[in-house]
């Protein structure tokens, strides 16, 4: 099962997303449906039950905050031809959640990927070129207060992702 940590935006942010995506681009061919934009945090690949439980008992001891996101820029990756919502200043709690679970998933067994993280929400995949800059700059926050395990599948001819756990993140009230 292939399997990957995200943050899912709220509903009113996943609206808001794809108006402001269809409004700027309004002739993509393959955008991404709303009900599958999220932020990946680490890409856990295949794993099996064994390591589904590992992570399960190392996300629920995991005490981390509850982390203020603003995307504010695009992007474009030319070799997986994905148009993406980035952000340009990635917080610092941000950076330091991917780094604790990268040590989770070596402390069960799971192989991760060695290239540098770039905080970002796939908007469109398998396009041929840049599709030109947005005519309205991104401007989207969200409070990211539950990290997901999610499940990648193709149901149909389409994929899916569904939660396979879920861990709420400290409020700022409860860090105090």
């Amino acid at each position: 099962m292939r399997t990957f940590f995200a943050f899912i935006p709220p509903p009113e942010a996943v609206l808001a997303i794809d108006k402001w995506r269809a409004i700027n681009w309004p002739l993509l061919e393959r955008p991404v449906s709303p009900e599958n934009l999220h932020l990946t945090l680490l890409f856990s690949g295949d794993i099996n039950r064994k390591q589904l439980q590992c992570l399960h008992d190392a996300v629920r001891k995991m005490a981390e905050p509850a982390i203020d996101l603003e995307f504010n820029c695009t992007g474009f990756f030319n070799k997986a031809d994905i148009l993406w919502l980035g952000m340009q200043n990635p917080p610092i709690q941000l950076i330091a959640l991917v780094t604790a679970l990268k040590s989770v998933c070596r402390q069960c067994d799971i192989g991760i990927e060695k290239r540098e993280y770039v905080p970002h929400i796939t908007l469109a995949r398998r396009c041929a070129q840049l599709p030109g800059l947005p005519l309205i700059e991104p401007a989207f926050r969200f409070l990211a207060d539950c990290l997901y395990l999610m499940c990648s599948e193709k149901i149909g001819g389409k994929v899916i992702y569904r939660p396979l756990l879920s861990r709420r993140l400290m409020s700022h009230d409860e860090r105090q």
